[in-house]
């Protein structure tokens, strides 16, 4: 197979939308006392790649 017109393109995918993934998987409600009871509610500002 030939790849005459390949391009590579990088979707920007909104944390909101990850946000609602992952709620659609784990209860938010679990998540919140996770986070609790950890005490691990930090928000990290950096881009992952």
């Amino acid at each position: 197979m030939y790849l005459k017109e390949f391009s590579l393109i990088s979707p920007l995918i909104e944390s909101v939308d990850i946000f609602q993934a992952i709620e659609t998987v784990i209860a938010p409600e679990l998540i919140k006392g996770v986070l609790k009871e950890t005490n691990k509610t930090e928000e990290y500002k950096r881009k992952l790649p």
